[in-house]
């Protein structure tokens, strides 16, 4: 049972403040059921079984959405990033699996021959008519890869072959970590059901995550007496099915 979660990216932190004690997985769940789709279901003319077939559904493609918008975020904010790109396909680019392939392929063998130091994150965006192309987050390109793009203020990798590249710097890696996990909706992960929704480099850092159960202290209590060296930079509070969190970003003080 815990009541605040705990995602250290190193120099910064999140704290989710649950409204109340968060028990079992299934309570969870439950909790985060879109009521619209709720109501709807059970004011159809269905069956008691296909009631709860319609909810276990719901269920599913919620927690499973939010699980993998979750495992990018983390991997976003954990790591320092020198460029966001985007990648797009000339051809080919309504199959999924050959365009993940030829990206994942380019990006492994720009590693082994050409950028030694190259880390990725790559997730994918899906076009209203089923197209795909990817955007990712990298550091350790070597300068001999890029060249200048034909939009003025950005780069481009030399030999992307299958469409085009377009690179720009990231300044923000808690702005581009909120940006790049908007692609990763509902409808898109019921899309590629069973397949891998992003993919990465081995070595990209995670954020380290523990839970806590704070109980009856309160929030001005619980930060003096575990933060009192941190500076809360934003706070945002969410209604999720009817209970509240507050997620609170917190940056370490500077002593200089």
């Amino acid at each position: 049972m815990y009541d605040v979660k705990l995602l250290d990216y190193g120099n910064e932190l999140q704290i989710n403040w649950y409204e109340y004690a968060i028990g079992t997985r299934e309570e969870k769940v439950k909790n985060e059921t879109n009521k619209w789709n709720f109501e709807t279901c059970k004011q159809s003319d269905i069956s008691d079984k296909q009631f709860d077939t319609s909810v276990n559904e719901i269920d599913n493609k919620v927690r499973s959405t939010r699980r993998t918008k979750q495992s990018i975020y983390n991997i976003s904010r954990a790591n320092t990033w020198d460029y966001f790109a985007t990648f797009t396909f000339k051809e080919d680019r309504y199959n999924y699996d050959l365009c993940k392939a030829r990206l994942t392929k380019y990006l492994n063998n720009l590693r082994s021959r050409k950028c030694e130091d190259l880390e990725y994150l790559a997730v994918p965006e899906e076009h209203k008519d089923g197209a795909y192309h990817f955007h990712a987050l990298l550091k350790g390109v070597n300068n001999d890869v890029l060249c200048a793009s034909y939009e003025k203020g950005r780069l481009m990798f030399k030999n992307w072959n299958y469409g085009i590249s377009q690179l720009e710097s990231v300044k923000d890696t808690g702005k581009v970590a909120m940006y790049i996990t908007k692609y990763i909706t509902k409808d898109f992960v019921d899309g590629v059901k069973n397949k891998r929704r992003y993919f990465c480099s081995i070595g990209v850092k995670r954020a380290e995550e523990k839970t806590i159960y704070r109980g009856d202290m309160s929030m001005l209590e619980f930060f003096e007496n575990h933060y009192s060296d941190y500076d809360i930079t934003h706070q945002k509070k969410c209604v999720k099915g009817g209970y509240s969190v507050n997620y609170i970003q917190l940056k370490k003080k500077s002593h200089n």
